[in-house]
C-alpha cells in the first residue's frame, strides 16, 4: 500500500484481513475467556467505514475516515490478548 493506492486496493487488503479474522474466531472458540464479540463488533465497524468510502478515493484521502475504527480494532485485539495473557 502507498498513498496513491486506491480504495479498491484497501478493500482487497480488507478481504485478506477478513479471512485471517475468520481463522481467529475459529481458534478463539476453543478458548473459554476469549473476547471475540468485542473484536468482531470493532471489525464490523471498520468494515462498514471502508465500504462507505468512494471507490475513486485514494488511501490518503480515505484514512482520515477510518482512523477511529482502526483504533477500535486495535483496542479490542489488545484487550482480547490481555484477557488471554498473550503478548
Amino acid at each position: 500500500m502507498s498513498p496513491s493506492s486506491t480504495v479498491s486496493d484497501f478493500r482487497a487488503a480488507r478481504d485478506e484481513v477478513e479471512t485471517n479474522f475468520d481463522q481467529v474466531k475459529l481458534t478463539a472458540q476453543n478458548v473459554q475467556d476469549a473476547k471475540v464479540a468485542e473484536l468482531e463488533a470493532a471489525y464490523q465497524n471498520l468494515d462498514s467505514a471502508i465500504q462507505s468510502i468512494p471507490e475513486t478515493a485514494t488511501l490518503q484521502q480515505a484514512m482520515g475516515s477510518v482512523d477511529e475504527q482502526i483504533a477500535g480494532v486495535e483496542a479490542a485485539r489488545s484487550q482480547m490478548n490481555a484477557d488471554l495473557n498473550c503478548p
